[in-house]
């Protein structure tokens, strides 16, 4: 037999659900590119607003440097820069 039921009606099973997602919602989430505090309930309305579209991909990006490769890129594309060849062969080379 399966464990005891925890909520004698639907109705207190919707409400603590809710209170749950409530809580969750409330929590903050930090927008490394925006440099931004908002709460998790409004993640998708920021990751979509027209500001952070601006800094991802328009011209209010700031570039980033890479001295190994000596080569500035916008910043949403450090982590493909990193784990790609010519920039791992690069680095290793200057270790030389």
């Amino acid at each position: 037999m399966g464990p005891p039921f925890k909520y004698s009606t639907e109705e207190e099973r919707i409400r603590a659900r809710k209170t749950n997602q409530n809580k969750y919602t409330m929590k903050n989430w930090e927008c490394q590119i925006c440099n931004c505090i908002i709460r998790l309930g409004n993640k998708t309305n920021h990751l979509n607003s027209l500001k952070h579209r601006n800094k991802v991909f328009g011209a209010d990006a700031e570039p980033w440097s890479c001295s190994d490769c000596d080569i500035e890129i916008q910043l949403h594309n450090k982590s493909n820069l990193v784990k790609s060849a010519g920039h791992i062969r690069n680095a290793t080379n200057d270790d030389n």
